[in-house]
């Protein structure tokens, strides 16, 4: 989906590139499929779908390390932490995560954006 491919833990697009390439998308859906998108209600679920699919791979990347005894993930979890954190903001839901992710975790306090 639009949000794995542009929200990646692998990569870090600039923010810029992020909009154009979402806005490209709904010019796209549109002009192929005549569909209408609230454009404003497409991108609430964009940032919402991108924050969940960050903090799962951040429990995987702890997963795989703990219990398949497999560290070479660990190596991707600042850039996923910066992924998440650049949700925050966007949506009331990820402002309240944010801010019980740096009560908790010390690893979250530490990584900025």
């Amino acid at each position: 989906d639009l949000a794995s491919l542009l929200r990646d833990s692998y990569t870090f697009l600039p923010e810029e590139l992020i909009e154009q390439l979402m806005e490209n998308y709904m010019n796209y859906i549109y002009d192929q499929r005549r569909t209408k998108i609230v454009k404003n209600l497409f991108k609430d679920n964009f940032h919402l779908s991108g924050f969940q699919r960050n903090l799962k791979a951040w429990g995987r990347f702890h997963f795989i390390d703990k219990v398949k005894n497999n560290p070479s993930f660990l190596e991707h979890i600042p850039n996923t932490i910066k992924q998440i954190k650049r949700f925050t903001g966007k949506h009331l839901l990820t402002e309240r995560c944010d801010r019980l992710l740096r009560a908790i975790s010390p690893e979250y306090s530490s990584i900025s954006v």
